[in-house]
């Protein structure tokens, strides 16, 4: 049996790892600009040049971040903070990324949001396989599988409503 390559990142299939990046990727909130100042890294649904062109129901079509997640370094979707284009393409003396400690301020839930759509769809994926087998004791796994799902979702938002965060 061979390796599985891909995974799935926010509902839609990406390679094998991705969900790790773009978690780490949501510690890295700003920009160091080459006088050392440091600019805020614009996530995904906030870029100016679309205005509401942006459909955010969907994820980024380049590094699958959903609307509030910064983008990947190097994702052609990421607009820089101070001339608005791409950020990967733009003249402005950006030096560096920087890496802060925390998940950005203003989506401090990001982390936490991508490890639950990892559990929730690996648990759902697990669902899906026994939900297709007609024994009694895949049934059962199919029950206990669809449970975890729930109680992993509930714990999540206990933890964001305890921090004052209500997503959208």
């Amino acid at each position: 049996m061979s390796e599985q390559t891909t995974e799935m990142v926010n509902g839609r299939p990406a390679a094998k790892g991705w969900g790790e990046k773009l978690a780490k990727e949501q510690r890295v909130t700003h920009l160091q600009m080459k006088d050392g100042s440091l600019k805020p890294r614009v996530p995904y649904g906030d870029e100016k040049r679309y205005g509401r062109l942006l459909d955010t129901t969907i994820p980024c079509h380049d590094c699958n971040a959903v609307a509030g997640q910064i983008h990947v370094h190097g994702c052609d979707m990421e607009e820089c903070p101070i001339c608005h284009g791409q950020v990967f393409i733009c003249d402005c003396p950006i030096q560096a990324y920087v890496e802060t400690k925390t998940a950005s301020v203003r989506y401090p839930y990001a982390e936490a949001f991508v490890s639950f759509q990892r559990s929730l769809e690996r648990l759902t994926s697990t669902a899906r396989m026994f939900e297709k087998t007609k024994t009694p004791k895949a049934r059962e796994k199919h029950h206990q599988a669809t449970v975890d799902c729930l109680v992993i979702y509930n714990r999540l938002l206990d933890q964001l409503q305890k921090r004052g965060i209500t997503p959208e």
